[in-house]
């Protein structure tokens, strides 16, 4: 397992406004509600699954569109008959900021010269504000939320194919007031490690999967930029990342 700085996860919230974030939450409640239309359902590519014996469902909605007794079914159709017959799914997201062309382009989501807006991106130009104002970031690139229902378990699965990739992903994970929790797994030991905290990072390349919170729908939103070698000083992670 990839630790950093031996521990599993690092909490940030000491490095970051979380009082300020915590006074966003109406308004990213009625932004995400706004934009619930444009929710989709979260996958990953085959080869990233950690349990390979399974199905992304992205992988059984192309296998139905080629059967012909489920031609009169609709996307939204298949992709439900696809969930309802073990497709796994990483939840719902809603995509604020990427970059075009995923998964070929997944290794320079965080620049923001190759990033490009949702339609509906300007909805969330505070909270944009916010990371900004933060100084955590020299730049950043991919935004998204993450949407989970109760206690739902996502899809364990890496961010990269390659169990052995030498690759330190920098990024923030933070979650709002119905805290979502993150879960890792050393693939060595099958020992799992859940986080406890609303605004973390940690290595990407561990088998990872998102577990909602025990009541209510929850989100978590990630940012994926280049950290800013002061901040990510104080906060014990420069070195780690390679910060210039």
């Amino acid at each position: 397992m990839k630790l950093i700085n031996g521990n599993p996860f690092v909490n940030l919230e000491e490095y970051l406004d979380m009082a300020a974030f915590g006074k966003l939450e109406d308004k990213l409640s009625y932004m995400l509600a706004k934009n619930s239309n444009n929710f989709e359902t979260s996958s990953t590519t085959q080869d990233t699954l950690y349990d390979k014996t399974q199905t992304i469902f992205v992988n059984k909605v192309i296998e139905y569109k080629k059967d012909p007794a489920l031609s009169d079914f609709n996307d939204n159709q298949l992709e439900w008959y696809a969930k309802l017959n073990n497709g796994l799914t990483l939840g719902k997201h809603l995509t604020i900021r990427t970059k075009p062309g995923y998964p070929s382009t997944y290794f320079i989501k965080h620049l923001d010269r190759f990033t490009v807006n949702s339609p509906w991106a300007s909805d969330f130009d505070f909270v944009l504000d916010w990371v900004t104002n933060q100084k955590c970031f020299n730049e950043f690139g991919r935004v998204l939320f993450w949407i989970n229902e109760p206690n739902q378990k996502t899809a364990w699965h890496r961010d990269y194919s390659d169990d052995n990739l030498n690759k330190k992903d920098p990024f923030i994970w933070l979650t709002g007031k119905n805290k979502k929790r993150l879960m890792l797994k050393d693939p060595d030991t099958g020992q799992d490690y859940i986080s406890d905290c609303r605004a973390l990072t940690f290595n990407s390349t561990n088998p990872h999967c998102s577990l909602g919170n025990e009541l209510y729908t929850a989100w978590s939103l990630r940012i994926d930029g280049l950290f800013n070698k002061e901040w990510a000083t104080k906060a014990g992670i420069a070195e780690y990342f390679n910060v210039k």
